[in-house]
């Protein structure tokens, strides 16, 4: 029982015990006026007598009514009382409560601990089966793109699902800009490279502009179409699944490589994995209850129609999950590989860019290629204050005392890659001196002037984007670009002709015979004339 409320019934109490003593106190001096006094007139028409009866009639009644108020106020003091013993017992009963706090904390805490190790050792399960050999054995599809036949999951949640969807809406420029990053670094992963490498339909610009907008048009539908039989959105996800299955039943022929379960679920890592990691490098946040938990379900959801096992599929039960899962992906697949990157990886990444540069104007190779490794935590690849602050407390944590014109092997600060098939190349030296401010790291130093320009560029709409104004202006902004590419892409048209450009994402691009060029021909390039690199800056 609060005081208040023990304070409101002391008040009630005093004011009915005034009103009653005070009705007790008139009474009696009715009753002693009347029995002392010189007799009251007799009123007109009655007799003495009478009158006296009818003033005793008053008295006996004025006596019930003070006995009635008297039985009402020792009512109010037995409630009162009871009140005040029931708020000790409570008051008792706190402090107990009060003096056990200690041990409950110890056994919430208890009870914590075990839950994220239960959830680490469900994480670490996960990953082993995920890149174990029977997950890139097991091939995407058993069976042909003839009988292919997709199915929402038993455990789909319409509302949840809409609830990504709109979530997407709200941050489909940031989203969409975590996907161009998560897309560069696929190309890192030597078993994926090896399939796009070899299937020859995204080796040269228009190919790759021909592939990636459709891949851009795809996720768009499924993100702004309602998921049943016949929509676009389930049409797309079927021509999807459709080509995994051919492209991967084609490289196995060729002896190329397959399209595993593995591999679609790095995919889907590389299409989530960056906006969930790292949500305010891309403005991205939650603005309503569960949001993150909407846009898990969402992906998984997507994982499991594009053909991703429950026991593959990275996006987990729950956001908690997810986010362990993704960072061990970071930490173990993607850094090492975009630290030590396959043969053709270069080209494959480039060519993607700069075909998508007709419509996304921001991908500059160079300034992309920089911030997809500082995203993906390669290091050397600084842009913030912060990140040099930690990599040269790296360095000096491994020189341990020595002399900082030492070099450190970039292996030894990344852990080792979980996947075959990365090339033995020399090791990389990070030297502590080299970090001192970002103008002095060797990896920003090699970038363009265009180049740097970009990246600056890239940083400050990003800033700007993680405002309200800025969202909106923004998000608008990249519905009518991918408007305007599917309707009108007037960019496109001056470099590929009118009919080329038009691109249905039902239709697979056309073969090109065009072979990849080798990375050592990006690393050993000349820089560019001043005036190309003045054309670059518009």
């Amino acid at each position: 029982m609060s005081m208040e409320l023990q304070q409101l019934l002391n008040k009630d109490y005093q004011q009915e015990f005034s009103r009653t003593s005070a009705l007790v106190c008139a009474r009696r001096e009715r009753e002693e006026l009347l029995r002392g006094g010189s007799p009251p007139p007799a009123a007109a028409g009655l007799s003495r007598r009478d009158q006296y009866a009818k003033e005793a009639n008053h008295l006996h009644s004025s006596h019930i009514l003070v006995d009635e108020q008297i039985n009402i106020a020792l009512e109010a003091r037995e409630h009162l009382t009871s009140q005040r013993q029931t708020f000790k017992r409570m008051q008792t009963r706190f402090n107990d409560i009060a003096n056990r706090f200690p041990m409950l904390n110890s056994l919430i805490y208890r009870i914590n601990a075990r839950k994220r190790r239960d959830s680490l050792i469900l994480v670490d399960q996960f990953m082993e089966g995920l890149l174990s050999k029977e997950s890139y054995d097991t091939p995407s599809d058993t069976v042909s793109h003839e009988k292919l036949e997709i199915k929402l999951p038993e455990w789909f949640d319409e509302k949840l699902f809409k609830k990504g969807q709109r979530f997407y809406c709200r941050f489909c420029f940031g989203i969409s800009y975590s996907m161009l990053t998560g897309l560069v670094a696929l190309f890192a992963i030597p078993t994926i490279l090896e399939v796009l490498a070899g299937s020859r339909r995204s080796s040269t610009k228009y190919t790759a502009y021909k592939r990636y907008v459709a891949t851009f048009l795809h996720i768009q539908s499924w993100y702004t179409c309602e998921l049943k039989p016949g929509s676009v959105s389930w049409k797309s996800l079927t021509a999807v699944r459709s080509a995994h299955i051919k492209n991967g039943r084609a490289a196995r022929l060729k002896k190329k490589g397959t399209v595993s379960q593995r591999d679609v679920a790095l995919t889907l890592f590389s299409l989530v994995g960056p906006g969930i990691l790292k949500p305010d490098r891309f403005g991205i946040r939650q603005l309503e209850a569960d949001d993150w938990e909407a846009y898990n379900h969402y992906w998984a959801v997507i994982g499991y129609m594009l053909g991703l096992e429950d026991r593959y599929n990275v996006c987990r039960r729950n956001i908690y999950e997810t986010r362990q899962v993704f960072q061990l992906l970071l930490d173990r697949v993607f850094v090492p590989c975009l630290e030590n990157v396959p043969e053709y990886f270069e080209h494959m990444a480039r060519v993607m860019m700069d075909g998508l540069w007709a419509v996304m104007g921001a991908t500059e190779s160079d300034s992309l290629m920089y911030i997809t490794k500082n995203l993906f935590d390669v290091p050397g690849f600084i842009i913030f204050e912060g990140e040099r602050i930690n990599l040269q407390r790296r360095l000096r944590e491994q020189l341990g005392g020595k002399h900082k014109d030492t070099g450190v092997d970039v292996s030894t600060i990344i852990e080792k890659s979980c996947i075959d098939g990365l090339p033995d190349t020399p090791p990389r030296l990070l030297y502590l001196k080299d970090y001192e401010s970002l103008e002095t790291s060797p990896e920003y130093k090699k970038l363009s002037y265009d180049s740097k320009f970009k990246l600056g560029t890239l940083c400050f709409i990003m800033s700007v984007y993680s405002t309200t104004i800025g969202r909106v202006l923004l998000n608008w902004y990249y519905r009518f670009s991918m408007f305007m590419t599917e309707y009108l892409p007037y960019v496109a048209f001056f470099l590929y002709g009118i009919k080329k450009s038009y691109v249905d994402m039902f239709k697979d691009p056309d073969m090109d015979s065009t072979p990849p060029k080798p990375n050592s021909w990006y690393n050993n390039r000349k820089p560019e004339p001043w005036y190309k690199t003045f054309i670059g800056f518009w």
